[in-house]
């Protein structure tokens, strides 16, 4: 959506999929008592808004294509495949570190610990999160700049992301 020129409306999508998020989090899991089965509906429910609203604006573009011939299907998978297993991979290894730590610290430092440690992880996270968002903000412009060969803007946006 980004690289369609829809910054805004990438956001707007975010946004109500992670309030959908909330909302049914706090009607599944709290009122419902669903547990971590309703806190997994909700997931859904979010995601599932957000790709909506992608897809809509897609559509609306006249940029959603899918031209997929039954016979190419396996190397298409295969390629997702590929290119999803790094990200799935920096995903999943943060959890499995968390889920480490707090087991650690529940051994040998308690309940304080884990709570101190969720503490210093939130901050980190914060930050994390920042980093992560002038890096996505700037890769797209730094991408154009340099395919334009105009080293002086580009210049402009790796400074101004530093």
């Amino acid at each position: 959506m980004r690289n369609y020129g829809g910054a805004v409306c990438a956001m707007v999508a975010m946004v109500s999929g992670f309030v959908t998020n909330v909302i049914f989090d706090y009607i599944l899991v709290w009122n419902l008592n669903g547990g971590i089965k309703g806190a997994a509906i909700a997931t859904i429910f979010g995601e599932g808004i957000t790709a909506v609203i992608a897809i809509v604006y897609l559509l609306y573009k006249k940029s959603f294509t899918l031209k997929i011939s039954l016979n190419k299907i396996k190397n298409v998978w295969k390629s997702i495949f590929k290119v999803g297993l790094a990200p799935f991979g920096l995903s999943l290894i943060p959890n499995i570190s968390l889920v480490l730590i707090n087991w650690f610290s529940a051994q040998y430092g308690g309940e304080s610990a884990i709570a101190t440690y969720a503490c210093v992880s939130y901050i980190i996270c914060i930050v994390y999160l920042i980093l992560q968002g002038v890096g996505d903000g700037s890769q797209p412009l730094m991408s154009k700049y340099y395919g334009e060969r105009d080293f002086n803007e580009l210049h402009k946006v790796n400074k101004l992301a530093y």
